[in-house]
């Protein structure tokens, strides 16, 4: 009879510690679906907080306590290694970058900007101050993940724009495929030994007013190579002179947009004038009248003499007025 009650307690105690084990799994398995959910739901930037604070294997150790069951404690922990991994990865991913909001600019307009790091580009001289063109590039790199560089058209790096400008960098990519037309000016600054410029992009601009613009500044690289020459010759400078026409001409028919202001050095007609007279290059003097808009720009003073020595040329060849 004892034998009997024995029995019957140890099948009642075995069927108790069965059922408690099952539910145990049950509570498992709708706690796993539920910090799924969680995480599901979670903001984006607080993942990989959660997934590094071991806040999720505290509380699944807390669970797992009461079941003693090893297989299901390593599955647990094997499950949310997997999905840390994979948050982890959708964070180096372009499935992430994608879905992060765009910043575009509202205006369009031609957006200005000091190039920065000159200074550590090795290869950069005092050759190279001056005008320039070239192009703005997106560039993901270590140190800045919407880095803009600046390129000289001849494939010199010259630094980049301030970094974290996501703004730059997101309407680069969507408007014009991550690479646009860009131009500006560097140089050095001999009193406090730094390098310095200054970079200008037509950012969202439709595609032929930024080649309206190219014209302009192709020709404004050009007469910057030309007036950089000292001393500056006959035909250099008579070239300068009909570039600057060139782009006044461009600039009437192209928008209206700070960056692409042109100033001309007054003292260019002046000096090639009495250049000009010198060599007794007469016919080449009497051309300058057609300047007539830039001598009377010029100060009085300048003025006076350059039109007396156009005068001078054509009383040399009998030209009468």
């Amino acid at each position: 009879m004892l034998y009997l009650i024995g029995l019957l307690l140890f099948i009642i105690t075995l069927f108790y510690i069965l059922s408690k084990s099952k539910k145990n799994k049950q509570n498992v398995s709708k706690y796993l679906i539920y910090k799924k959910e969680e995480i599901a739901n979670l903001p984006s930037n607080n993942l990989n907080s959660y997934f590094s604070s071991g806040y999720h294997n505290k509380d699944t150790e807390e669970l797992l306590s009461q079941s003693k069951s090893e297989p299901i404690l390593e599955k647990i922990k094997v499950d949310f290694s997997l999905q840390s991994n994979n948050v982890n990865s959708h964070f180096n991913s372009d499935y992430y970058n994608n879905h992060i909001e765009e910043l575009l600019y509202k205006t369009i307009e031609i957006r200005h900007f000091a190039i920065r790091g000159i200074r550590f580009r090795e290869n950069i001289t005092e050759s190279d101050t001056g005008f320039f063109v070239g192009h703005a590039i997106c560039e993901d790199n270590y140190h800045d993940k919407y880095a803009v560089a600046i390129f000289r058209n001849d494939g010199k790096q010259l630094g980049y724009t301030p970094k974290n400008n996501k703004r730059l960098d997101d309407s680069i990519k969507k408007w014009h495929s991550g690479k646009i037309l860009c131009w500006g000016i560097i140089g050095y600054d001999n009193y406090n030994n730094i390098w310095g410029g200054d970079v200008y992009i037509p950012v969202g601009m439709p595609e032929d007013t930024i080649n309206m613009i190219h014209e302009i500044i192709r020709r404004k690289e050009r007469l910057s190579i030309l007036l950089k020459e000292k001393p500056a010759s006959i035909e250099n400078s008579l070239n300068a002179l009909k570039i600057h026409q060139e782009i006044k001409e461009l600039t009437k028919i192209t928008p209206k947009f700070d960056g692409l202001n042109h100033v001309f050095p007054k003292t260019l007609i002046p000096s090639l004038s009495k250049h000009l007279e010198k060599e007794k290059m007469w016919s080449k003097l009497i051309e300058l009248e057609q300047y007539k808009d830039e001598i009377q720009n010029l100060s009085s003073v300048m003025a006076s003499s350059t039109l007396q020595r156009i005068n001078k040329a054509k009383e040399f060849l009998n030209i009468k007025e």
